[in-house]
């Protein structure tokens, strides 16, 4: 096994260790044919004693050490709230992922369809260059295509969400429906 790491942004805080298989000579246990490689990322549970409101942008959780009697920081920390508050939701972002994909048989398809799509003009991740702010947008497609399969609530009692679309869909008309939401 091959050890090395990787950091989501080049964020250091957001570091997983990458487990890549090496050849093994003689063996039928051979997983480099798979081309796979395992993530091991560290999260926080639900239950972290953190508690979410000191995890607000404006919400300052930098503690500077010094002689003086003002020994916190009164700028906001919003990147490094982001990053504690990324460490929260992979669970559940994969559960409600796993049930999109099980309630949508062309929701995997449709998702692929839309990151090649997305990668072509510079909005997803790739090696080459991407659109000034898109960078960190990999969950954006799964999202989208979820609120497109979930519909949206009404907020407040106001004017109803966006209706569901179906489910039926094939993975083409999802990702042209995802498309026609986005040019809306």
């Amino acid at each position: 096994m091959d050890v090395s790491y990787e950091s989501l942004m080049d964020d250091p805080r957001l570091t997983k260790l990458v487990l890549t298989p090496q050849p093994v000579e003689n063996s039928d246990s051979d997983f480099t044919k798979l081309n796979g490689r395992i993530y091991i990322i560290p999260v926080l549970s639900l239950s972290s004693p953190i508690s979410l409101h000191r995890l607000s942008p404006s919400h300052s959780n930098l503690r500077l050490h010094s002689s003086s009697s003002a020994s916190s920081s009164t700028l906001p920390t919003p990147r490094y709230n982001t990053a504690v508050l990324r460490t929260l939701t992979p669970k559940p972002y994969l559960l409600f992922m796993h049930h999109l994909q099980k309630e949508c048989e062309s929701f995997t398809d449709g998702l692929t369809l839309l990151r090649v799509w997305a990668n072509q003009r510079g909005f997803g991740e790739s090696h080459r260059a991407v659109a000034r702010g898109a960078d960190g947008l990999a969950n954006l497609w799964w999202v989208l295509l979820a609120l497109l399969l979930e519909g949206e609530e009404k907020v407040g009692g106001k004017k109803q969400g966006r209706r569901p679309v179906g489910r039926g869909l094939s993975s083409y008309q999802l990702f042209k429906a995802a498309l026609e939401f986005l040019g809306a």
